[in-house]
């Protein structure tokens, strides 16, 4: 004959009855745990975000300037410094009024002086300012000078008016840097100086 355990409460008196009554619980326990799927999940930890860094743009310089229409076979120009405190793409754009009017443009290494320009040797081979960008043309317009990998110091942009009407023009000078690089210093007031030169040749 089979013998049945059952587990009451009176069976913590005795010391065979307890440990008969912790087999009792414990395996009531088990079939609880099962039952209720616990025991055998792993609890699957939150997905943790990565921001990936992205390039910075900044307005280093920007205003409107006027340049006089040629007359008795002189031309004349603006010039304008630009400043960087770090390395990045330099974008120089610059648009003006009169879309019959031609304007050639220049992103010069460090600083090339009014005098310099207004030599006859500038722009060419002999000329003592260092060119990045030259655009010797009428269109398009507006205009947009780049300057892909350029280092932190400073630049002179030149707008040059062949007419035959003065001009009103605006520009606007960006730079972006690489992502994590140090953050860019503006420096917007750039002053505008015009000055007159000979036309050595007929433009395109």
């Amino acid at each position: 004959m089979s013998t049945q355990t059952r587990c009451s409460p009176s069976d913590a008196v005795s010391t065979p009855r307890a440990r008969r009554a912790r087999a009792c619980l414990l395996a009531w326990t088990s079939a609880w745990i099962v039952a209720c799927g616990g025991g055998g999940n792993d609890v699957t930890p939150p997905a943790v975000a990565t921001l990936t860094p992205v390039p910075s743009r900044y307005v280093v310089a920007q205003g409107n300037f006027t340049i006089r229409s040629p007359d008795k076979g002189l031309t004349y120009f603006v010039r304008l410094p630009i400043n960087t405190t770090v390395t990045g793409k330099i974008d120089a754009t610059v648009d003006w009024t009169y879309s019959t009017n031609t304007l050639w443009m220049y992103v010069i290494e460090g600083d090339c002086t009014a005098d310099q320009f207004a030599t006859d040797d500038c722009p060419g081979p002999t000329c003592p300012c260092r060119f990045s960008v030259t655009s010797e043309q009428s269109a398009p317009k507006p205009r947009v000078l780049t300057v892909a990998s350029a280092t932190a110091g400073l630049r002179t942009l030149i707008v040059w008016n062949h007419g035959p009407q003065e001009e009103s023009c605006s520009y606007q000078v960006v730079l972006t840097t690489p992502a994590g690089a140090a953050r860019a210093e503006a420096v917007r007031g750039a002053t505008a100086e015009m000055a007159q030169k000979r036309r050595p040749r007929t433009p395109n």
